[in-house]
């Protein structure tokens, strides 16, 4: 897997996560591992996690992740 962005010291409402399908394969049942599947994309899967531990003044903010999640395409490289 690769976590893209380094967020110390900002909240960081969701985190997407980019695996190789092998690897979503083995795990996809686990709860907790694979979070919410984006899409699939040249043998690779997009997740997203929404944060565990929100700050207090952040708590019930609705950021409405999976209307943000469900706006992005995934484009294929151009060769």
């Amino acid at each position: 897997s690769q976590i893209y962005g380094d967020n110390d010291g900002y909240a960081a409402p969701f985190l997407i996560v980019v695996q190789p399908k092998e690897s979503w394969e083995r795990t996809k049942d686990e709860p907790g591992l694979n979070g919410e599947l984006i899409a699939e994309n040249d043998g690779k899967v997009f997740t997203y996690f929404g944060w565990q531990d929100a700050p207090d003044d952040l708590r019930y903010v609705d950021f409405q992740v999976s209307k943000i999640v469900s706006s992005f395409k995934l484009l294929k490289k151009e060769e």
